[in-house]
């Protein structure tokens, strides 16, 4: 039942951003959308700022359920990483009408929104070992942790981009992921380099090192 009326209030909370943008919408307007008390509304979600974070999770747990038949099949490394990043556009397509009011308001420093906050990191973790079991068959051992990171800050690039990309579906995203992903893959292949290894440290070491990681293993 409490899943049932947590469901009710994260989906009436959508249509209602969707209608008129989560700025201009109360937790009171999306409790009586959701046909529940305000003290419900709040006991499921504190804040709107923990609602929006529930939509961030729902986000992410769409990415993962629309790439997971396809990844069954990729063996590739590579393969696994395109069809993952490509889920991810796919499954915030439907939010793409209010993304650049929500961007807008974790823009800044100091938001709960804003995806390198404390408040962000049980979802930023997800991502984190996310992208863990979607590049899992690069090698046998722990992945090193900057892949890692760098997989998802490049994740947030594309997001940023989709957020005030113009065209119809935003079909210049998809386009930057075709030609951008060559470069994160020769990234990640040349940084196991000897001869380039040591070029790439600080920026290795950097990632690898990343403070918005907590409770995640820094292996390498």
């Amino acid at each position: 039942m409490r899943d049932e009326s947590r469901q009710k209030v994260l989906g009436a909370a959508i249509d209602l951003f969707l209608q008129v943008g989560p700025r201009a919408c109360s937790m009171r307007q999306i409790a009586q959308k959701a046909g529940l008390s305000l003290g419900n509304a709040y006991y499921h979600f504190p804040s709107k700022d923990h609602l929006i974070q529930a939509i961030y999770g729902q986000m992410h747990l769409e990415q993962v359920q629309q790439g997971a038949a396809a990844l069954e099949k990729a063996e590739r490394w590579q393969d696994r990483l395109r069809i993952s990043l490509e889920a991810y556009l796919e499954a915030i397509q439907p939010y793409r009408h209010f993304a650049p009011e929500l961007m807008s308001m974790a823009a800044s420093p100091s938001s709960a929104l804003n995806p390198f906050s404390p408040e962000s990191a049980p979802i930023r973790k997800a991502c984190f070992e996310h992208y863990q079991r979607v590049l899992a068959p690069m090698q046998k051992k722990t992945l090193p942790f900057w892949i890692v990171c760098l997989t998802w800050c490049f994740q947030m690039g594309l997001t940023v981009f989709w957020t005030y990309d113009t065209s119809r579906q935003q079909t210049q995203t998809r386009k930057l992921l075709q030609i951008c992903l060559p470069f994160l893959i020769w990234f990640i292949q040349a940084a196991k380099v000897p001869g380039t290894r040591t070029f790439l440290k600080p920026i290795t070491q950097f990632l690898g090192h990343f403070e918005g990681s907590p409770d995640v293993s820094k292996n390498g």
